[in-house]
């Protein structure tokens, strides 16, 4: 899309009347400034030119779709092209209007076009004269508009200068009337996201668009009589950064709300929590929004993370993202607002910084992890007080792990497997232990202390902890966060692995030594740590290959011994 900036132009500042001149075009029709226009209250449009000048042709065909939007004579604007060369005679105009398919009038140098625009060549009664293409605004009062810009990206400023003039009668002064159709629109949140307000004809898109940089709208530029066509709104990118920006359980507890009519959302909401676009909110939508959530899925199918609405506080839920320029002059709604696809909860009060934390408590969360005989780790996910809810949502991730064996509490309605997924990163370097839940008819669960919420086994023992949003949604509705405590019920363990170039010891307390023997038990190296620890690297590389035997004593007095090849 070609870029449409506004140029806010300096109205008719110039004392000195336009000359009267009369010319005859290349048709040898003949046409004075004031009897023919100026006096029956019509804006005039010059443009100076010549034949060949290359910018004069390139512009040509844009002159001519501004000369037929403004109705090609038949209104209260009249286009002209006037040379400023002797040797552009009417035949010579008439030849380069052909090629152009121009049809406003045209003037040669035969037809008084060097007299008629000479006075705005002088450099001094209407300003400095900057060459060919020139173009200039006369109002019904015969106040010049020079030195308007107009190229191939912006015909706005002619637009506008032509509005202005329009409102100047022929006895008038001082800029023109006051523009009697103006409006304003408000963005709540105008630093959500880098946008445009624009306005076009949302059913012909060969009509101009133009961008509105404050959001008001002065008159600086036509709107045609009929305007039910015309709407105002929102130019954005639709996509930028993490879909995950302010999404949670929270979001489908609203939804929920909404579809079962218990609560109602307000057009931002509506509008964002149609997260797989097709233009209507159901439970299609919960289930998209639970799969990102989960990591079943890294994107909307509609393929947007950043939204809008009109009359964000309305609850009309008809999905306007535009208005119509005749509701605004009707002083209606005049209100937009951002928000994220799928966090309704930031769209609540529309404004409102949806990623900053909406916690007003906190949930205390036991992982309680414990060592078993067959080497895995058990891990059980408890809440250590009595709770109520109508929904909840943990996100933890440690280093790369395997879980098995999940068990969820049959205790929460329609809650299982597919509420919680073990969500293995890209890089493979991390897993996530993601758990999603929300009631599915909105009523209030409640669980005793100390129950298990979850759990599941894992290959190895790996600290897991809360990153993203942890959310907990009370039985009235409001946010909260989980508090995590781990307790390692089994401190006794250890973990041995190793590479060709060491062994690593991994153990729940902390480590008194670490010594290295061969198969005749002779000890070869003891290590230390000076500091507690319980994970320690011991070096192979300086022994030859053979059977050796690591033995691993506990600052607990528990210890144990493993076999281990080296073989290069």
């Amino acid at each position: 899309m070609k870029k449409l900036v506004f140029l806010l132009l300096p109205f008719f500042l110039q004392a000195a009347k336009a000359p009267d001149f009369t010319v005859t075009d290349y048709n040898n029709k003949i046409h004075k400034l004031y009897q023919d226009y100026l006096d029956k209250e019509k804006v005039v449009i010059i443009k100076i030119f010549f034949v060949d000048c290359p910018p004069c042709n390139n512009i040509a065909p844009k002159f001519q779709s501004s000369y037929v939007k403004w109705g090609q004579g038949a209104g209260r604007v009249q286009f002209f092209e006037m040379s400023t060369m002797s040797g552009d005679v009417n035949s010579y105009v008439k030849q380069y209007t052909n090629r152009h398919g121009l049809t406003c009038p045209s003037i040669g140098s035969d037809g008084g076009s060097l007299q008629a625009i000479a006075p705005y060549k002088d450099n001094k009664t209407f300003g400095p004269y900057y060459g060919t293409p020139s173009f200039l605004v006369i109002a019904p009062n015969g106040e010049v508009n020079f030195n308007v810009p107009f190229n191939n990206n912006n015909t706005i400023a002619l637009d506008s200068a032509i509005t202005q003039a329009l409102r100047i009668p022929s006895g008038g002064s001082g800029g023109g009337n006051k523009c009697n159709d103006s409006f304003k629109i408000k963005v709540l949140n105008p630093n959500f996201v880098s946008h445009k307000v624009i306005t076009y004809d949302r059913y012909n898109n060969s009509n101009p668009k133009y961008e509105l940089p404050k959001g008001d709208y002065n008159c600086e530029f036509f709107y045609p009589p009929y305007r039910e066509n015309y709407v105002v709104g929102i130019e954005a990118p639709t996509l930028i950064g993490d879909y995950l920006n302010g999404v949670s359980t929270a979001d489908i507890v609203i939804l929920q709300k909404f579809i079962l009519r218990i609560k109602p959302i307000n057009n931002l909401q509506y509008n964002i929590a149609d997260v797989n676009g097709n233009g209507t909110v159901s439970t299609s939508d919960i289930a998209e929004i639970r799969k990102l959530i989960l990591g079943a899925s890294t994107s909307f199918k509609n393929g947007k993370n950043i939204g809008w609405a009109y009359d964000p506080k309305g609850t009309d839920n008809t999905g306007a993202t535009s208005v119509s320029v005749t509701n605004l002059l009707a002083k209606k709604n005049n209100e937009f607002a951002f928000g994220y696809y799928g966090d309704l909860s930031g769209a609540a009060n529309p404004g409102f910084a949806s990623t900053q934390s909406r916690a007003s408590c906190a949930i205390p969360i036991t992982i309680q992890i414990t060592a078993q005989e067959d080497g895995r780790y058990y891990y059980e996910i408890m809440n250590e007080e009595d709770i109520r809810f109508i929904g909840f949502q943990m996100m933890l991730t440690g280093a790369n792990n395997e879980y098995s064996d999940l068990y969820c509490n049959s205790n929460i309605p329609n809650f299982n497997n597919t509420n919680v997924n073990f969500y293995k990163h890209k890089n493979n370097n991390f897993t996530d232990v993601r758990v999603v839940y929300a009631s599915v008819d909105g009523s209030v669960i409640s669980l005793q202390k100390n129950s298990v919420i979850t759990s599941f086994y894992a290959k190895k023992y790996i600290p897991i902890n809360p990153y993203l949003i942890q959310e907990f949604i009370t039985e009235n509705s409001e946010s909260c966060t989980f508090e995590y405590e781990t307790k390692l019920m089994n401190n006794n363990f250890i973990n041995f692995s190793h590479s060709q170039d060491r062994v690593t010891i991994e153990t729940g307390s902390d480590i008194e030594h670490i010594s290295l023997h061969n198969i005749q038990n002779s000890q070869l190296r003891i290590i230390r740590p000076q500091s507690s620890s319980k994970i320690e690297s011991v070096s192979t590389l300086k022994y030859e290959p053979g059977i050796y035997i690591v033995r691993t004593q506990l600052c607990s007095g528990y210890s144990e011994s493993k076999k281990m090849i080296i073989i290069r």
